[in-house]
């Protein structure tokens, strides 16, 4: 299971991945998948000439996320204008984790839209290299598109036709690209600096071809399996989704952007108007992302806030980054389809002066008392107490229940959790995070989006378990009534 995806797949990936800028709910869900072709009905028209009609539609966007992953806030706002444009006549369905819990699951929604299982897709950019599309490839280039403006430019200008060019010879159109934030290296147990850090190292990171190639030329493997510090020496991930570990915030490999795109053949049963309100609501999306989206250091100061530590890499250490993945960015500049899009990148870093990044936390927890609750606890939650507690949602109850495992190490948590009912039931997932303590107080964090957090008091007993009190869930009521039935008494396993 990916632990950015969020609780949606289980308490692991509560507030994942992906998961969301705390927007609320909006009931849409996952849907069988149906006819490549968007559903017509007759109606007036939409933005048509006197006299012309053109039938309402209804069109499912398609995403590998949760409905509380960052990207799921660009598809609402992206739907909402797309009403606005027609007066209500062209509707966007979401479509939540379309894939389903798969490995690759971005390759497996960008395949959804060129097959036609999806009408619209938003899949990230570094995905499309799986499915034979390389003029994207250049958001992915190590070291070449590195801060906040720089990304700004390139998803707002000239720069975008090209990098969506490629989209066409694969059945789909794109639409637009919109940024999720840059990429940081987090090592789990010490830092990612240097090459040496990364020699046969295990490194949690997305899946593609490029990400792949620039690990290799580090000297390391990579998994697209949850972050797990048992198992990996770190992760590939932003602030805002980072599950665990100490980022450094020099290193900067590149930007997650999404490339949102429409299935050709439903393009062409589109009339002209509809096709230009996508193409407009697609821009304004964009510039709406760049004009609200946190920066770098915002999100930063957020991770540190929430328990995340923070350094740099030497001078030193930064240049042979750059130098051992130089190989990956030649690659492409000598390529005939992706040279000139590079040539394009770099031309626009003239006058841009990169933000300092925010490379020191500072002293935020209690030391002592972490250290106090260093150890293993296990829990068990039956579904019958759940419903006791007054859960009533199947989806919570079916991703939160079983036996789980915590083991609490200096402000950076790790959990396995034995699924006690449902699709997953028997099967076993495992994840990790940060959590912060002042006093008696705890504040646990799944990740570090808003609302992804537990916050609670709680009691050292004489045999080494822990109690809680004063509960409460940023998640809304289902995961609150949850989380006063997980919090409750953790018994000590290592005493």
């Amino acid at each position: 299971m990916n632990s950015t995806r969020q609780r949606t797949l289980g308490l692991l990936t509560i507030a994942a991945t992906l998961t969301a800028c705390s927007a609320a709910p909006d009931g849409s869900s996952s849907e069988p998948q149906t006819s490549p072709s968007p559903t017509i009905t007759a109606s007036p028209a939409i933005g048509a000439d006197p006299g012309e009609d053109v039938a309402p539609v209804r069109l499912r966007l398609g995403t590998g996320d949760a409905k509380t992953a960052p990207a799921a806030d660009q598809i609402r706002w992206f739907a909402k204008r797309v009403s606005e444009l027609t007066d209500g006549d062209m509707t966007i369905k979401p479509v939540w984790l379309a894939a389903g819990d798969v490995p690759r699951f971005e390759t497996a929604v960008a395949r959804q839209a060129i097959d036609g299982d999806l009408d619209l897709a938003l899949v990230a950019s570094r995905a499309w290299d799986t499915v034979g599309v390389t003029t994207l490839t250049p958001l992915n280039a190590p070291f070449l598109v590195n801060t906040d403006e720089l990304v700004s430019q390139v998803v707002t200008g000239a720069t975008t036709e090209s990098l969506l060019a490629g989209l066409a010879d694969s059945g789909v159109v794109g639409l637009g690209l919109w940024p999720e934030g840059l990429r940081h290296p987090f090592g789990f147990g010490s830092p990612l600096n240097a090459p040496d850090d990364y020699d046969q190292a295990l490194i949690r990171a997305p899946y593609s071809t490029t990400t792949q190639q620039m690990f290799r030329a580090l000297g390391a493997d990579t998994t697209d399996a949850p972050a797990d510090p048992t198992e990996q020496r770190g992760a590939e991930s932003a602030y805002r989704l980072a599950p665990a570990g100490e980022a450094t915030a020099n290193v900067v490999f590149y930007p997650k952007v999404n490339a949102l795109v429409v299935n050709e053949a439903v393009a062409a049963a589109l009339a002209d108007e509809q096709r230009q309100v996508l193409a407009r609501a697609a821009a304004d999306t964009t510039r709406w992302v760049v004009d609200t989206w946190p920066t770098d250091n915002e999100a930063a100061r957020t991770f540190c806030d929430e328990g995340g530590r923070i350094q740099s890499a030497t001078a030193v250490e930064l240049e042979a980054m750059v130098e051992a993945t130089r190989p990956v960015v030649e690659a492409m500049r000598n390529d005939d389809l992706t040279g000139p899009i590079v040539a394009q990148i770099e031309s626009l870093t003239d006058g841009i002066e990169p933000e300092a990044p925010l490379t020191d936390c500072g002293a935020k927890t209690d030391s002592e008392v972490l250290r106090q609750l260093d150890g293993t606890y296990t829990f068990t939650v039956s579904p019958s107490a759940a419903r006791t507690a007054g859960v009533t949602s199947r989806e919570v109850i079916e991703s939160a229940t079983g036996e789980f495992t915590v083991t609490m190490d200096g402000g950076t948590w790790t959990l396995e959790q034995v699924y006690a009912t449902g699709p997953m039931e028997g099967q076993t997932d495992n994840g990790s995070g940060d959590y912060t303590i002042h006093g008696n107080r705890l504040e646990w964090f799944w990740n570090h989006e808003p609302g992804n957090w537990v916050r609670a008091t709680f009691t050292v007993l004489p045999d080494g378990s822990v109690t809680f009190t004063d509960v409460t869930d940023g998640e809304g009521p289902q995961w609150q009534r949850m989380a006063q039935v997980h919090y409750r008494h953790w018994k000590r396993g290592d005493s």
